[in-house]
């Protein structure tokens, strides 16, 4: 009996209602049961209240023990109360449900386009967020919404050659693997996917929105790349483990990030740092995954260099 749109995109849904919440749940699990889907991701899904979302989370637990269920947990809408809302403020009532982590995503690209909080740098690199730690938030710098990160690099570095925006996007892709918390890439980030400047393309025709598969063979180095940052995360537990010691150093214009053994050195600029070495093994490079001790330890701009101690 209310009107309201707080999703800007037509009526509000009445989660809460037991009829609506239980349709919820059964359609949930049919898209799982149907067609084995390994995740469920919800648009808007603050607008709907938390205990319909955790219920959703448990029961496709059931079924698939590594589901993993996450959505936009912005605080939306004008009926539910806030402490109701499956928002960031609610996280925490919701077991491992993980949401999209904006305040991530705008601390990195303006780290990376030389507009630095380090402070806040430090809290989303090591997922210390005022709502999202580890285990909930979805760490990334583009998504089906506005500009691909290639493109938002054209737009606001213009003055960037080519080069240096390859540089700036492996070290994006960097910075999402390498961080505390759940890494999302985009289809086709990988491969500096361009949607040719728009910034919302939703109501764009194909000729914007499709995946120009040149461009895949065309930057392959750059798809190795990931490949290497993938399988060198997986070999560490560092970044989903409670109880991993981690701070932080700044040397010269560089960021060292300590997580555990492992120190990541950052170096967000346009110039190469050398780092004297005593005693650390450097285990990953601009190649990928290595092993080996130099006397001295080459930073080169816009890139990140992994040593263990």
């Amino acid at each position: 009996g209310t009107l309201a749109n707080g999703t800007y995109c037509g009526s509000e849904i009445k989660s809460e209602d037991p009829f609506v919440r239980a349709y919820l749940v059964e359609m949930s699990k049919r898209y799982v049961e149907l067609f084995d889907i390994d995740g469920l991701r919800m648009d808007l899904m603050g607008i709907l209240d938390y205990h319909t979302v955790r219920l959703i989370n448990e029961e496709l637990k059931k079924i698939k023990e590594d589901i993993i269920v996450y959505g936009e947990g912005w605080d939306m809408g004008d009926v539910l109360p806030q402490s109701e809302r499956a928002s960031f403020r609610n996280v925490s009532k919701m077991d491992d449900v993980s949401m999209f982590n904006d305040y991530y995503r705008d601390t990195i690209i303006n780290y990376i386009l030389g507009n630095r909080d380090m402070e806040s740098v430090r809290k989303v690199i090591s997922s210390r967020n005022d709502y999202l730690d580890f285990l909930h938030t979805i760490n990334y710098v583009e998504c089906h919404d506005g500009y691909t990160f290639y493109d938002r690099l054209g737009v606001d570095n213009v003055h960037d050659d080519e080069k240096t925006i390859i540089n700036k996007c492996k070290l994006a892709l960097a910075l999402v693997i390498l961080s505390r918390g759940k890494p999302f890439i985009h289809a086709g980030q990988e491969f500096l996917r361009t949607k040719k400047g728009k910034k919302n393309s939703y109501n764009c025709d194909d000729d914007i929105n499709q995946i120009d598969w040149n461009l895949r063979v065309r930057n392959n180095n750059i798809c190795d790349y990931l490949k290497q940052l993938i399988a060198f995360r997986k070999m560490h537990n560092e970044f989903l483990t409670n109880g991993i010691e981690v701070y932080f150093e700044e040397y010269e214009s560089c960021l060292f990030y300590h997580l555990g053994e492992l120190i990541i050195m950052i170096n967000p600029n346009d110039k190469e740092v050398i780092y004297k070495n005593s005693n650390y093994r450097v285990v990953f490079d601009l190649n990928g995954i290595c092993d080996n001790m130099p006397l001295e330890i080459k930073i080169p701009g816009h890139s990140v260099i992994i040593c263990k101690k």
